[in-house]
């Protein structure tokens, strides 16, 4: 039975490697490394040895040289076995004695006949020789040339060498080395040959270009040893074809210039720094960014820039790039000149071979003049909304004390209106009285528009019932229809359902309807709801439809713009501010509708306003009678004798006319500060209170609510807020602070008388 030694580190491999060979009928002995593999042999020497190469303790080549060194183990046939086909590894293993060598992954049944032939062949040095040989000729990739020294005449070669020269074995054998071997080459190989060691002589990884059959040029790397061979002298070369790896050198080598060049020229700092954040690498930009010279800025810490607040964010998002993701940030530096620089950061992170992180490579980008014009917007934007602050605020303390003189004004004519006996000053009382309406409408309408274009309304949308807001707004107009003597017929569902804010519609409507009124002589105005399918999307419209005067088509678009009107000039022949059209365009968009305009010279307009659907309604129709009966104020209720009223109001002219308006179905006490007021309700229960917001120097109209609705049995109590703070807005915040009506200064006597009603004997009235 023959005897193998496998010398091999890997178990698995030892244990198939085991398995196979006594298969085959052979004793096998282990050893899991060079020196037991040389103590084994030594003591049970073996007819074979299986060696791999690289292994602890001591390597293949180490346990070879041991054993070729030993008398007793000299002759054993050796075959080494390793993953490892460089040119390198077979030469040294070939040059060293070895019987064979075999890579791995291991063909079982080549290593069989390999075993096989190599015992048979033990005491056959020649045999075995060229057994060795030619096992490395055919199983190395790289070209393998034995060539005698004498005359450089090939004598063997392997399919490598002629694949690579282009020869068949005939044409090579007859060559000589010198039509692919430089004699330059040569020399600088083997150097002086008279004063050489043949046993010693190496050369390694010479590169040159040998030439093909073709004639083409190739580029070879060769390794080599000068031997002696029965008494002669022989050139034992290996060669590999680097062609293909030095034109990707080269393509690599000008892929790194062009880059270098890109990187060196961007106008983006770009820079590698290391686990410290110390600079490795700069380009020029990033130099320029710095304020430093390359040489000043690699070595540097980024942290030398930094001040605290900057430096978190250095420290963060370093923590973000060691868990393996890209950064981007923004990031203020402040230069050794003391001046500071903007960038935008983009970071990656870098790791070594092992995958360690090692640094971050960086793109930094200048974006000061960002920064700068950015605070500039932010510091435009400030004075812009303080702008409209003040804009805000003047236009509410124009309003307030534009309408408290106005509430004087229109409450005493319409007082002397009613009372006056002498019929020839009633027409001066009836022009005082219509001059300051027009007064307080253009006031309205200015203060709507400029909140409107401030953008500071707040809208509450709700699904709303529509037509009792519409039949308020009508009935608001029945003195002006009645004395025309124009009809007014409303064609209105039941229902008209529409998501929509109740405040801003009744705007929007009343704009209109106002227009209609005004400009209708004749016949009459009608007023129509129904749902509409326009471009596959489903609108509520509400059409007002006059008889008036009409539009020239050509005005259809300047109607809608401030202070125009299709009649304009010294020759226009009806008042108003223009503004009308114009707030009611803008009431429409904001709540995602529009208004179109259709009309005919001398015979009449019709507006329509298109809002977002909520649900269709049942189509009927009835007259202005109907609805006026359906949507009369009610004005009954639980009577009581003289209600007694609290008012506060430091205005003496707004005193008087209150208690003009309300005399003799209402007592009255009067407080003329806040602190006053919430001193006489400690005293007394009044049946409700009315409440200016404005009074002066002391605590506010909202202060005393809050304070009158702390005292035990008031916190039912109506408090009706009197005033004339009547911007967008205005009413919502007093309703929320504890209010719980409004009344917007002017007011007329009958709209003051409701409200009180509404507020003692009726449900709160916030609508």
């Amino acid at each position: 039975m023959s005897k193998i030694l496998i010398i091999e580190d890997d178990p698995i491999l030892l244990e198939s490697l085991t398995e196979f060979l006594q298969e085959e009928g052979m004793e096998v002995i282990m050893a899991v490394n060079g020196k037991q593999g040389v103590e084994l042999a030594a003591k049970e020497l073996p007819e074979l040895i299986l060696c791999d190469i690289f292994m602890p303790k001591m390597n293949g080549y180490e346990a070879f040289e041991k054993l070729k060194s030993d008398v007793n183990t000299s002759l054993i046939p050796f075959i080494f076995l390793t993953a490892k086909a460089e040119r390198e590894d077979i030469l040294y293993g070939m040059t060293l004695g070895a019987d064979d060598y075999i890579t791995k992954p291991i063909d079982f049944d080549e290593l069989l006949v390999r075993i096989t032939k190599r015992m048979e062949k033990t005491r056959e040095t020649i045999r075995r020789s060229e057994i060795k040989y030619h096992a490395v000729f055919e199983t190395a990739h790289d070209a393998i040339l034995l060539i005698r020294h004498a005359d450089l005449t090939i004598v063997d070669a392997n399919q490598a060498a002629l694949a690579m020269l282009g020869h068949s074995m005939e044409e090579l054998l007859e060559t000589s080395g010198r039509r692919f071997i430089k004699e330059t080459d040569l020399k600088d190989a083997i150097g002086n040959q008279d004063e050489m060691d043949w046993d010693q002589k190496e050369f390694h990884d010479i590169e040159t270009s040998w030439r093909r059959k073709d004639n083409k040029q190739i580029q070879i790397q060769v390794s080599g040893k000068l031997v002696n061979l029965f008494g002669e002298r022989y050139l034992f070369m290996v060669a590999r074809d680097i062609t293909e790896v030095k034109e990707k050198e080269k393509a690599l080598y000008e892929s790194e210039e062009r880059n270098r060049d890109l990187v060196e020229n961007i106008g983006e700092g770009i820079g590698i720094v290391d686990r410290e954040e110390r600079f490795t690498y700069v380009n020029p930009a990033a130099c320029q960014i710095f304020g430093l010279a390359n040489d000043q800025l690699v070595g540097r810490k980024l942290n030398e820039f930094l001040d605290p607040g900057a430096q978190e964010i250095v420290d963060s998002q370093s923590r973000v790039r060691k868990k393996g993701k890209k950064s981007i940030y923004e990031l203020e530096i402040h230069r050794l000149d003391d001046t500071s620089r903007w960038l935008m950061v983009t970071a990656s992170p870098q790791y070594d071979i092992h995958g360690v992180f090692k640094g971050t490579f960086g793109i930094f980008r200048d974006i000061t003049e960002r920064k700068n014009y950015e605070q500039q917007l932010i510091l435009a934007k400030e004075k812009a909304e303080e702008s409209d602050r003040l804009k805000s605020s003047i236009l509410s303390n124009i309003s307030h004390e534009l309408r408290t003189p106005l509430n004087g004004i229109l409450g005493f004519s319409e007082l002397l209106q009613e009372d006056l006996k002498n019929t020839e000053y009633l027409p001066m009382v009836e022009n005082i009285h219509l001059s300051g309406k027009r007064l307080m409408s253009t006031l309205n309408s200015i203060i709507t528009l400029s909140q409107l274009q401030a953008g500071k309304v707040t809208m509450v949308f709700k699904h709303l019932d529509l037509v009792p807001a519409i039949g308020k707004v009508c009935q608001s107009f029945e003195d002006s229809i009645q004395g025309k003597k124009i009809s007014l017929k409303m064609e209105l569902p039941a229902e008209f359902i529409v998501y929509t804010d109740l405040q801003l519609f009744k705007q929007l409507f009343l704009q209109i309807f106002d227009n209609a009124v005004k400009f209708t002589q004749k016949g009459g105005i009608t007023i129509r709801a129904k749902t509409v399918i326009q471009d596959h999307i489903q609108w509520q419209t509400i059409e007002i439809e006059d008889t008036g005067i009409g539009i020239e088509q050509q005005f259809f678009g300047m109607i809608f713009q401030e202070f125009r009107q299709a009649s304009e000039g010294y020759d226009r022949k009806f008042q108003g501010s223009g503004l009308g059209l114009t707030i009611s365009k803008k009431i429409s968009e904001l709540m995602s509708g529009k208004i179109s305009v259709n009309s005919t010279p001398g015979k009449g307009t019709t507006f329509t306003i298109w809002l977002p659907s909520a649900q269709t309604p049942k189509q009927i129709s009835f007259d202005k009678k109907e609805i006026d009966r359906s949507l009369r104020s009610v004005s009954g209720g639980k009577k009581r004798d003289l209600p007694l009223l609290l008012v506060v109001e430091d205005n003496m002219i707004n005193r008087n006319l209150i208690e003009l308006f309300l005399k003799p179905g209402y007592e009255m006490d009067h407080a003329y500060d806040g602190k006053t007021a919430v001193k006489m309700a400690m005293q007394k229960r009044y049946d409700a209170v009315l409440m200016d917001i404005h009074l002066g120097s002391g605590i506010d109209g909202i202060e005393v609510t809050k304070k009158i609705k702390a005292i035990t049995g008031y916190e039912d109590i109506p408090i009706i807020a009197v005033t004339g703070y009547t911007m967008i807005g205005d009413r919502e915040k007093l309703l929320e602070e504890g209010c719980t009506h409004y009344i917007a200064k002017p007011f007329e006597k009958a709209a003051l008388l409701s409200i009180i009603k509404e507020a003692i004997y009726g449900e709160n009235n916030t609508d």
